[in-house]
């Protein structure tokens, strides 16, 4: 069997979901819109706040990953 992840317009769902029927072939739907919880945004608006002096670099971060789960 093979698998294949495709991206079809909105406009062409309906049509896509009956051509996959009409060739007995099972799929799955994920929608990528999602909305933002409200903890969600407001740990976005802390962070958003924070000191930047505070930050650290992108390969010190990684580092700090590697070091504390092995990766």
């Amino acid at each position: 069997m093979t698998t294949f992840h495709v991206t079809v317009p909105e406009n062409k769902i309906s049509f896509f979901k009956e051509f996959l029927k009409s060739i007995g072939a099972k799929y799955s739907e994920n929608q990528e819109d999602f909305e933002l919880s409200d903890e969600m945004i407001e740990i976005l608006e802390q962070r958003l706040n924070e000191d930047k002096s505070d930050y650290i670099s992108e390969e010190e971060s990684i580092r700090l990953l590697k070091e504390k789960y092995g990766l």
